[in-house]
Protein backbone atom coordinates (compact mmCIF):
# COMPACT_ATOMS: atom_id res chain seq x y z
CA UNK A 1 0.00 0.00 0.00
CA UNK A 2 1.45 3.79 -0.93
CA UNK A 3 -1.11 5.72 0.47
CA UNK A 4 -4.31 4.88 1.98
CA UNK A 5 -7.47 8.08 2.44
CA UNK A 6 -10.16 7.13 5.24
CA UNK A 7 -13.36 8.84 4.92
CA UNK A 8 -16.84 8.88 6.59
CA UNK A 9 -20.13 7.84 4.67
CA UNK A 10 -23.57 8.50 5.79
CA UNK A 11 -26.13 6.63 3.65
CA UNK A 12 -30.19 6.61 4.71
CA UNK A 13 -30.08 3.17 4.30
CA UNK A 14 -26.89 1.66 5.32
CA UNK A 15 -26.12 4.76 7.72
CA UNK A 16 -22.59 5.33 8.87
CA UNK A 17 -19.48 3.73 7.54
CA UNK A 18 -16.15 4.17 7.43
CA UNK A 19 -13.92 3.79 3.87
CA UNK A 20 -10.37 3.09 2.36
CA UNK A 21 -9.78 4.22 -0.25
CA UNK A 22 -6.02 2.39 -1.10
CA UNK A 23 -3.56 3.25 -3.65
CA UNK A 24 -1.23 0.55 -4.12
CA UNK A 25 2.20 0.43 -4.82
CA UNK A 26 3.48 0.85 -8.39
CA UNK A 27 2.94 -2.70 -10.63
CA UNK A 28 1.31 -4.18 -6.91
CA UNK A 29 -2.91 -5.08 -6.53
CA UNK A 30 -4.81 -4.84 -3.91
CA UNK A 31 -6.23 -7.95 -2.14
CA UNK A 32 -9.04 -6.38 0.00
CA UNK A 33 -9.53 -10.29 1.76
CA UNK A 34 -5.40 -10.17 3.36
CA UNK A 35 -5.64 -6.20 4.00
CA UNK A 36 -8.89 -6.71 6.03
CA UNK A 37 -7.48 -9.80 7.75
CA UNK A 38 -4.02 -7.86 8.71
CA UNK A 39 -5.89 -5.21 10.04
CA UNK A 40 -7.95 -7.11 12.12
CA UNK A 41 -5.01 -8.21 13.79
CA UNK A 42 -4.06 -4.57 14.45
CA UNK A 43 -7.42 -2.35 15.18
CA UNK A 44 -10.62 -3.33 17.15
CA UNK A 45 -13.32 -4.31 14.82
CA UNK A 46 -15.21 -0.76 14.90
CA UNK A 47 -12.07 1.11 13.40
CA UNK A 48 -11.59 -1.61 10.21
CA UNK A 49 -13.27 0.28 7.14
CA UNK A 50 -16.88 -1.17 6.24
CA UNK A 51 -15.83 -1.17 2.77
CA UNK A 52 -12.00 -0.78 1.03
CA UNK A 53 -11.59 0.90 -2.82
CA UNK A 54 -8.18 -0.33 -4.72
CA UNK A 55 -7.80 3.42 -6.83
CA UNK A 56 -5.07 4.43 -9.59
CA UNK A 57 -4.49 7.94 -7.50
CA UNK A 58 -5.98 9.88 -4.93
CA UNK A 59 -7.74 13.23 -6.12
CA UNK A 60 -6.65 16.80 -5.34
CA UNK A 61 -8.52 19.67 -5.61
CA UNK A 62 -6.88 22.66 -7.09
CA UNK A 63 -5.59 23.57 -3.45
CA UNK A 64 -4.03 20.08 -3.49
CA UNK A 65 -6.37 18.94 -0.77
CA UNK A 66 -7.91 15.86 -0.54
CA UNK A 67 -10.94 15.85 -3.21
CA UNK A 68 -13.06 14.20 -0.82
CA UNK A 69 -16.39 14.71 -3.13
CA UNK A 70 -14.43 12.76 -5.88
CA UNK A 71 -13.48 9.91 -3.85
CA UNK A 72 -17.08 9.24 -2.06
CA UNK A 73 -17.87 8.89 -5.72
CA UNK A 74 -16.33 6.59 -6.32
CA UNK A 75 -17.20 4.05 -3.20
CA UNK A 76 -21.08 4.66 -4.32
CA UNK A 77 -20.06 2.91 -8.08
CA UNK A 78 -17.33 0.11 -6.82
CA UNK A 79 -17.43 -3.06 -5.88
CA UNK A 80 -15.34 -5.06 -3.85
CA UNK A 81 -16.38 -8.31 -5.85
CA UNK A 82 -13.40 -10.34 -7.15
CA UNK A 83 -12.79 -10.65 -10.91
CA UNK A 84 -14.14 -13.62 -12.62
CA UNK A 85 -17.09 -13.62 -9.79
CA UNK A 86 -20.40 -15.77 -10.49
CA UNK A 87 -23.93 -14.81 -10.75
CA UNK A 88 -26.99 -16.64 -9.14
CA UNK A 89 -27.38 -20.17 -9.99
CA UNK A 90 -30.22 -20.61 -8.10
CA UNK A 91 -33.90 -19.20 -7.15
CA UNK A 92 -32.56 -18.79 -3.50
CA UNK A 93 -29.27 -17.30 -4.47
CA UNK A 94 -31.34 -15.18 -6.92
CA UNK A 95 -33.22 -14.08 -4.10
CA UNK A 96 -30.51 -13.78 -1.48
CA UNK A 97 -28.58 -11.95 -4.63
CA UNK A 98 -31.56 -9.03 -4.68
CA UNK A 99 -32.23 -8.28 -0.78
CA UNK A 100 -28.08 -8.10 -0.18
CA UNK A 101 -28.46 -5.62 -3.02
CA UNK A 102 -31.50 -3.62 -1.34
CA UNK A 103 -29.58 -4.30 1.84
CA UNK A 104 -26.07 -3.30 0.85
CA UNK A 105 -27.48 -0.40 -1.90
CA UNK A 106 -25.14 -2.38 -4.72
CA UNK A 107 -26.01 -2.73 -7.95
CA UNK A 108 -23.89 -5.74 -8.68
CA UNK A 109 -23.33 -8.64 -6.31
CA UNK A 110 -21.79 -12.03 -6.99
CA UNK A 111 -22.48 -14.94 -5.00
CA UNK A 112 -19.36 -15.83 -3.49
CA UNK A 113 -18.66 -12.08 -2.44
CA UNK A 114 -18.55 -11.75 1.29
CA UNK A 115 -21.40 -9.92 2.93
CA UNK A 116 -19.14 -8.11 5.50
CA UNK A 117 -16.70 -7.17 2.49
CA UNK A 118 -19.06 -5.83 0.83
CA UNK A 119 -19.74 -2.92 3.78
CA UNK A 120 -21.93 -5.10 5.91
CA UNK A 121 -22.33 -4.81 9.99
CA UNK A 122 -24.66 -5.79 12.30
CA UNK A 123 -27.47 -3.19 11.43
CA UNK A 124 -27.47 -4.25 7.94
CA UNK A 125 -27.45 -7.92 8.81
CA UNK A 126 -30.67 -7.33 11.38
CA UNK A 127 -32.63 -5.94 8.34
CA UNK A 128 -31.25 -8.15 5.47
CA UNK A 129 -32.46 -11.52 7.64
CA UNK A 130 -35.58 -9.71 8.01
CA UNK A 131 -36.04 -9.86 4.75
CA UNK A 132 -35.04 -13.34 4.65
CA UNK A 133 -38.12 -13.75 6.52
CA UNK A 134 -40.36 -11.64 4.63
CA UNK A 135 -39.32 -13.71 1.28
CA UNK A 136 -38.57 -16.90 2.95
CA UNK A 137 -40.59 -17.60 5.59
CA UNK A 138 -37.77 -18.68 8.23
CA UNK A 139 -35.73 -16.62 10.66
CA UNK A 140 -32.26 -18.09 10.75
CA UNK A 141 -29.94 -16.80 13.11
CA UNK A 142 -27.75 -13.92 12.35
CA UNK A 143 -24.82 -15.94 13.81
CA UNK A 144 -25.07 -17.67 10.21
CA UNK A 145 -22.54 -15.02 8.77
CA UNK A 146 -19.68 -15.37 11.04
CA UNK A 147 -18.63 -19.24 8.65
CA UNK A 148 -21.48 -18.52 5.80
CA UNK A 149 -21.01 -15.04 4.87
CA UNK A 150 -21.07 -15.27 0.73
CA UNK A 151 -24.85 -15.57 -1.03
CA UNK A 152 -23.37 -19.40 -1.96
CA UNK A 153 -22.75 -20.47 1.68
CA UNK A 154 -25.66 -18.82 2.98
CA UNK A 155 -28.08 -20.44 0.23
CA UNK A 156 -26.87 -23.81 2.02
CA UNK A 157 -27.52 -23.05 4.61
CA UNK A 158 -31.04 -21.69 4.21
CA UNK A 159 -32.19 -25.15 2.33
CA UNK A 160 -31.39 -26.98 5.56
CA UNK A 161 -33.57 -24.64 7.58
CA UNK A 162 -36.82 -24.71 5.12
CA UNK A 163 -39.29 -26.82 6.79
CA UNK A 164 -36.74 -27.12 10.07
CA UNK A 165 -38.21 -26.18 13.18
CA UNK A 166 -36.03 -28.03 16.40
CA UNK A 167 -35.86 -26.00 19.65
CA UNK A 168 -32.30 -24.82 19.16
CA UNK A 169 -29.59 -25.70 17.03
CA UNK A 170 -25.22 -25.72 17.88
CA UNK A 171 -23.52 -22.40 15.59
CA UNK A 172 -19.56 -23.69 14.87
CA UNK A 173 -18.08 -19.89 15.74
CA UNK A 174 -14.46 -20.99 15.37
CA UNK A 175 -13.90 -24.54 14.59
CA UNK A 176 -9.84 -24.33 15.10
CA UNK A 177 -7.92 -24.90 18.29
CA UNK A 178 -7.41 -27.43 20.82
CA UNK A 179 -9.56 -28.70 23.78
CA UNK A 180 -13.16 -28.70 24.42
CA UNK A 181 -15.07 -25.93 22.66
CA UNK A 182 -16.21 -22.68 24.58
CA UNK A 183 -19.97 -22.12 24.38
CA UNK A 184 -21.48 -19.26 23.74
CA UNK A 185 -25.40 -18.38 24.96
CA UNK A 186 -27.64 -16.18 22.82
CA UNK A 187 -28.42 -12.75 23.64
CA UNK A 188 -31.40 -11.55 25.08
CA UNK A 189 -33.09 -11.59 20.84
CA UNK A 190 -31.90 -14.89 20.68
CA UNK A 191 -28.91 -14.09 18.63
CA UNK A 192 -24.71 -14.56 18.85
CA UNK A 193 -23.81 -11.55 16.68
CA UNK A 194 -22.80 -9.66 19.29
CA UNK A 195 -20.09 -12.08 20.22
CA UNK A 196 -18.31 -11.02 16.92
CA UNK A 197 -15.43 -8.87 18.16
CA UNK A 198 -14.69 -11.24 20.63
CA UNK A 199 -14.17 -14.00 18.64
CA UNK A 200 -11.64 -12.27 16.62
CA UNK A 201 -9.37 -11.65 19.56
CA UNK A 202 -9.77 -15.39 20.46
CA UNK A 203 -8.08 -16.34 17.48
CA UNK A 204 -7.57 -20.34 16.71
CA UNK A 205 -6.12 -21.48 19.84
CA UNK A 206 -9.80 -23.08 21.08
CA UNK A 207 -12.99 -24.11 19.45
CA UNK A 208 -16.16 -22.29 20.01
CA UNK A 209 -19.64 -23.18 19.73
CA UNK A 210 -22.87 -21.25 20.02
CA UNK A 211 -25.88 -22.26 21.15
CA UNK A 212 -28.99 -20.47 18.87
CA UNK A 213 -32.54 -20.59 19.40
CA UNK A 214 -34.50 -21.56 17.03
CA UNK A 215 -36.48 -18.27 16.25
CA UNK A 216 -38.92 -19.47 13.86
CA UNK A 217 -40.82 -21.67 16.19
CA UNK A 218 -44.62 -20.70 16.39
CA UNK A 219 -44.54 -20.95 19.79
CA UNK A 220 -42.13 -18.89 22.03
CA UNK A 221 -43.54 -19.71 25.68
CA UNK A 222 -40.46 -22.21 25.88
CA UNK A 223 -38.55 -18.76 26.19
CA UNK A 224 -41.01 -18.25 29.45
CA UNK A 225 -38.63 -19.92 32.27
CA UNK A 226 -34.93 -19.66 32.82
CA UNK A 227 -34.39 -23.21 33.85
CA UNK A 228 -36.60 -24.79 31.23
CA UNK A 229 -34.43 -22.66 28.43
CA UNK A 230 -31.29 -23.96 29.63
CA UNK A 231 -32.78 -27.53 30.34
CA UNK A 232 -33.51 -27.80 26.61
CA UNK A 233 -30.38 -26.08 25.39
CA UNK A 234 -28.19 -28.92 27.77
CA UNK A 235 -30.26 -31.52 25.29
CA UNK A 236 -29.28 -29.88 21.95
CA UNK A 237 -25.27 -29.29 23.97
CA UNK A 238 -25.07 -32.98 24.97
CA UNK A 239 -26.07 -34.14 21.21
CA UNK A 240 -22.96 -32.10 19.98
CA UNK A 241 -20.57 -33.01 22.92
CA UNK A 242 -21.71 -36.01 25.08
CA UNK A 243 -19.17 -35.60 28.23
CA UNK A 244 -17.35 -32.69 29.85
CA UNK A 245 -15.53 -30.95 31.00
CA UNK A 246 -17.95 -27.92 29.56
CA UNK A 247 -16.64 -24.13 29.24
CA UNK A 248 -19.63 -22.00 28.73
CA UNK A 249 -20.06 -18.00 28.52
CA UNK A 250 -22.83 -15.61 28.33
CA UNK A 251 -23.15 -11.81 28.22
CA UNK A 252 -26.23 -9.98 30.12
CA UNK A 253 -29.44 -12.62 29.16
CA UNK A 254 -26.83 -15.21 28.05
CA UNK A 255 -24.65 -14.93 31.37
CA UNK A 256 -28.10 -16.27 33.59
CA UNK A 257 -28.27 -18.73 31.11
CA UNK A 258 -24.84 -20.02 31.13
CA UNK A 259 -25.31 -20.20 35.00
CA UNK A 260 -28.01 -22.05 35.08
CA UNK A 261 -26.34 -24.50 32.26
CA UNK A 262 -23.59 -25.11 34.26
CA UNK A 263 -26.00 -25.62 38.18
CA UNK A 264 -28.10 -28.18 35.84
CA UNK A 265 -25.08 -29.80 34.07
CA UNK A 266 -23.01 -30.27 37.77
CA UNK A 267 -26.18 -31.41 39.65
CA UNK A 268 -26.69 -34.07 36.56
CA UNK A 269 -23.31 -35.18 37.66
CA UNK A 270 -21.18 -33.55 34.64
CA UNK A 271 -18.09 -31.39 34.82
CA UNK A 272 -18.28 -27.63 34.59
CA UNK A 273 -14.55 -26.21 34.37
CA UNK A 274 -15.05 -23.11 33.10
CA UNK A 275 -17.94 -20.43 33.31
CA UNK A 276 -17.95 -17.09 32.35
CA UNK A 277 -20.69 -14.62 33.38
CA UNK A 278 -20.53 -11.06 31.50
CA UNK A 279 -21.75 -8.32 33.19
CA UNK A 280 -25.56 -9.64 34.69
CA UNK A 281 -26.22 -10.84 37.85
CA UNK A 282 -28.57 -11.59 40.48
CA UNK A 283 -28.45 -8.55 42.73
CA UNK A 284 -31.88 -6.54 43.53
CA UNK A 285 -32.15 -3.14 42.59
CA UNK A 286 -33.44 -1.64 45.57
CA UNK A 287 -31.03 -3.74 47.53
CA UNK A 288 -34.06 -4.61 50.33
CA UNK A 289 -36.90 -3.08 51.87
CA UNK A 290 -37.33 -0.75 54.00
CA UNK A 291 -37.20 3.15 54.09
CA UNK A 292 -33.34 3.26 54.63
CA UNK A 293 -32.50 0.77 52.28
CA UNK A 294 -34.31 2.18 49.78
CA UNK A 295 -32.78 5.99 50.56
CA UNK A 296 -29.56 4.73 50.33
CA UNK A 297 -30.12 2.97 46.88
CA UNK A 298 -31.76 6.22 45.81
CA UNK A 299 -28.36 8.22 47.18
CA UNK A 300 -26.03 5.50 45.11
CA UNK A 301 -28.68 6.57 41.40
CA UNK A 302 -27.87 10.03 42.22
CA UNK A 303 -24.05 9.77 42.99
CA UNK A 304 -23.57 7.16 39.78
CA UNK A 305 -25.93 9.55 38.03
CA UNK A 306 -22.77 11.61 36.32
CA UNK A 307 -20.59 8.74 35.40
CA UNK A 308 -23.33 6.88 33.99
CA UNK A 309 -24.63 10.29 31.98
CA UNK A 310 -20.63 10.58 30.78
CA UNK A 311 -20.78 6.73 28.78
CA UNK A 312 -24.33 7.49 27.57
CA UNK A 313 -22.73 10.70 25.94
CA UNK A 314 -19.45 9.11 24.93
CA UNK A 315 -21.13 6.17 22.98
CA UNK A 316 -25.02 6.87 22.25
CA UNK A 317 -26.64 9.47 20.04
CA UNK A 318 -28.37 12.16 21.70
CA UNK A 319 -32.06 10.96 20.69
CA UNK A 320 -31.45 7.81 22.60
CA UNK A 321 -29.73 9.64 25.64
CA UNK A 322 -32.87 11.53 25.91
CA UNK A 323 -35.09 8.18 25.39
CA UNK A 324 -32.99 6.55 28.04
CA UNK A 325 -33.32 9.58 30.94
CA UNK A 326 -37.08 9.67 29.99
CA UNK A 327 -37.24 6.10 30.72
CA UNK A 328 -35.40 6.16 34.26
CA UNK A 329 -37.42 9.10 34.98
CA UNK A 330 -40.51 7.41 34.74
CA UNK A 331 -39.67 4.05 36.13
CA UNK A 332 -38.19 6.54 39.27
CA UNK A 333 -41.67 8.40 39.51
CA UNK A 334 -43.37 4.97 39.57
CA UNK A 335 -41.13 3.42 42.26
CA UNK A 336 -41.62 6.70 44.39
CA UNK A 337 -45.77 6.32 43.74
CA UNK A 338 -45.19 2.78 44.84
CA UNK A 339 -43.23 3.31 48.06
CA UNK A 340 -40.18 1.23 45.92
CA UNK A 341 -42.56 -1.75 45.80
CA UNK A 342 -42.31 -2.04 41.76
CA UNK A 343 -40.08 -4.12 39.69
CA UNK A 344 -38.18 -2.75 36.66
CA UNK A 345 -40.21 -3.56 33.58
CA UNK A 346 -38.81 -3.99 29.63
CA UNK A 347 -40.04 -0.53 28.60
CA UNK A 348 -37.87 1.09 32.00
CA UNK A 349 -34.42 -0.39 30.13
CA UNK A 350 -34.68 -0.89 26.42
CA UNK A 351 -35.20 1.21 23.41
CA UNK A 352 -36.72 -0.91 21.06
CA UNK A 353 -34.80 0.62 17.57
CA UNK A 354 -31.41 0.54 18.98
CA UNK A 355 -31.48 -3.44 19.94
CA UNK A 356 -30.50 -5.69 17.42
CA UNK A 357 -32.84 -8.63 17.28
CA UNK A 358 -35.07 -10.57 15.14
CA UNK A 359 -37.89 -10.77 16.95
CA UNK A 360 -39.10 -8.97 19.98
CA UNK A 361 -41.83 -10.73 21.08
CA UNK A 362 -39.06 -13.48 21.81
CA UNK A 363 -37.00 -10.76 23.51
CA UNK A 364 -39.53 -9.57 25.85
CA UNK A 365 -40.59 -13.34 27.03
CA UNK A 366 -36.86 -13.61 27.22
CA UNK A 367 -36.47 -10.40 29.72
CA UNK A 368 -39.80 -11.50 32.02
CA UNK A 369 -37.94 -14.60 32.71
CA UNK A 370 -34.94 -12.96 33.74
CA UNK A 371 -37.30 -10.93 36.52
CA UNK A 372 -38.99 -14.26 37.66
CA UNK A 373 -35.14 -16.31 38.30
CA UNK A 374 -34.10 -16.92 41.65
CA UNK A 375 -30.89 -18.64 40.85
CA UNK A 376 -30.07 -22.08 42.84
CA UNK A 377 -26.88 -22.88 44.61
CA UNK A 378 -23.84 -24.01 42.57
CA UNK A 379 -20.74 -24.93 43.84
CA UNK A 380 -18.72 -24.33 41.01
CA UNK A 381 -16.12 -20.98 40.38
CA UNK A 382 -17.76 -18.08 38.23
CA UNK A 383 -15.60 -15.91 36.16
CA UNK A 384 -17.37 -12.76 36.35
CA UNK A 385 -16.90 -9.87 34.21
CA UNK A 386 -18.42 -6.48 35.28
CA UNK A 387 -18.25 -3.39 33.85
CA UNK A 388 -17.00 -0.25 35.80
CA UNK A 389 -20.01 2.28 34.99
CA UNK A 390 -23.30 0.40 36.57
CA UNK A 391 -26.49 0.75 34.95
CA UNK A 392 -28.09 4.24 36.83
CA UNK A 393 -30.61 2.11 38.59
CA UNK A 394 -28.30 -1.19 39.73
CA UNK A 395 -27.30 -1.92 42.94
CA UNK A 396 -23.75 -1.83 44.97
CA UNK A 397 -22.59 -4.99 45.06
CA UNK A 398 -19.04 -6.13 43.48
CA UNK A 399 -20.28 -9.37 42.44
CA UNK A 400 -23.40 -8.57 41.17
CA UNK A 401 -25.31 -10.87 43.86
CA UNK A 402 -23.95 -14.09 42.50
CA UNK A 403 -21.85 -15.23 45.97
CA UNK A 404 -24.95 -15.99 47.37
CA UNK A 405 -25.09 -18.58 44.97
CA UNK A 406 -21.59 -19.69 43.75
CA UNK A 407 -19.06 -21.44 45.51
CA UNK A 408 -16.52 -18.56 44.37
CA UNK A 409 -16.71 -15.28 42.43
CA UNK A 410 -13.81 -13.98 40.76
CA UNK A 411 -14.41 -10.71 39.64
CA UNK A 412 -13.16 -8.74 36.52
CA UNK A 413 -12.95 -4.90 36.45
CA UNK A 414 -13.19 -3.64 32.81
CA UNK A 415 -14.03 0.37 31.50
CA UNK A 416 -16.71 1.32 29.93
CA UNK A 417 -20.58 0.27 30.30
CA UNK A 418 -22.86 -2.36 29.39
CA UNK A 419 -23.49 -1.31 26.03
CA UNK A 420 -19.69 -1.59 25.39
CA UNK A 421 -18.61 -4.51 26.57
CA UNK A 422 -17.83 -5.81 22.86
CA UNK A 423 -15.76 -2.42 22.08
CA UNK A 424 -12.39 -1.63 22.83
CA UNK A 425 -10.78 -1.66 25.34
CA UNK A 426 -13.15 -3.50 27.10
CA UNK A 427 -13.61 -6.13 24.59
CA UNK A 428 -9.58 -6.33 24.38
CA UNK A 429 -9.22 -7.15 28.15
CA UNK A 430 -12.44 -9.58 28.10
CA UNK A 431 -10.46 -11.67 25.65
CA UNK A 432 -7.39 -11.74 26.95
CA UNK A 433 -8.67 -12.90 30.35
CA UNK A 434 -10.57 -15.28 28.63
CA UNK A 435 -8.59 -16.78 26.63
CA UNK A 436 -5.19 -17.17 28.72
CA UNK A 437 -7.80 -18.80 31.50
CA UNK A 438 -8.95 -21.21 28.82
CA UNK A 439 -5.17 -22.13 27.35
CA UNK A 440 -4.15 -23.02 30.78
CA UNK A 441 -6.80 -25.36 31.53
CA UNK A 442 -5.80 -26.62 28.25
CA UNK A 443 -2.15 -26.64 28.93
CA UNK A 444 -1.02 -24.19 26.79
CA UNK A 445 -0.28 -21.26 28.97
CA UNK A 446 1.38 -20.16 31.87
CA UNK A 447 0.39 -21.37 35.21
Amino acid sequence: VARCVALMREDERAGKSLIAYVLPEHGQSIDVGTLRTELQKQLPSYMIPSLFVPVESIPLTKNGKVDKRSLLALAASASSREEGSVGPRSDIEERLVEIWQDVLGKGSIGVHDNFFDLGGHSLMAVRMFSQIDKRFGIKPPLALLFQHGTVAQLSNCLEGYLGKNDYASIVPLQKEGTGNPLVLLPSLGGELLHHKALLERFGNAFPVIGLQANLDSKDLTHLGSIENTARRYIEVLRAYQARGPYRLGGFSYGGFLAFEIARQLLESGESVDYLAVIDTGPEESGDGQGIRAKLLWLKRVITNFPRWLNQEIRYTPWKSIRGSVQRKLHYGARWMRTGGSTTIRYEDVFDSPRIATQDSDAMRIAFDSVQEYTPRPYSGEIQLFRARTRPLLSGSTVDLGWSKYAGNVVVHDLPGNHETMFQSPSVDLLAAAMREELEQRNGLGSP
